[in-house]
């Protein structure tokens, strides 16, 4: 339930006419901080989305091999951690560094 709760919370999160991104990096970095739950959402409605793009267009948008069995925690706590380790970055859009946060962790072999 909770999980449901944050994938809304990101449909109705503002408005989303004109812009380029939903959130920056130091607003997922704070989100990581405050509210977990939210975090898991935002990075389910990532990856899905990408993994839907992918498999409709036959590419690897995501440029990453995320393992089967990978939890949704575990996602997080990778996003999470990659916006410690890079803070120069965080000003970026977090979809950005949160594709590179799965291009580090989880490298295509």
């Amino acid at each position: 339930m909770r999980l449901v709760a944050a994938v809304l919370g990101l449909v109705v999160a503002g408005p989303v006419l004109g812009q380029d991104r939903f959130y920056t990096g130091n607003e997922l970095h704070d989100l990581c901080r405050s509210n977990r739950n939210f975090v898991v959402g935002y990075l389910a409605g990532f990856t899905d989305g990408l993994w839907m793009v992918d498999a409709d267009q036959n590419t690897n948008e995501l440029n990453a091999c995320i393992p089967n069995g990978v939890t949704l925690g575990q996602l997080a706590d990778v996003v999470c951690a990659h916006l410690v380790k890079f803070p120069a970055a965080r000003h970026m859009p977090a979809s950005r560094l949160t594709r590179g946060a799965f291009n580090i962790a989880f490298p295509c072999r």
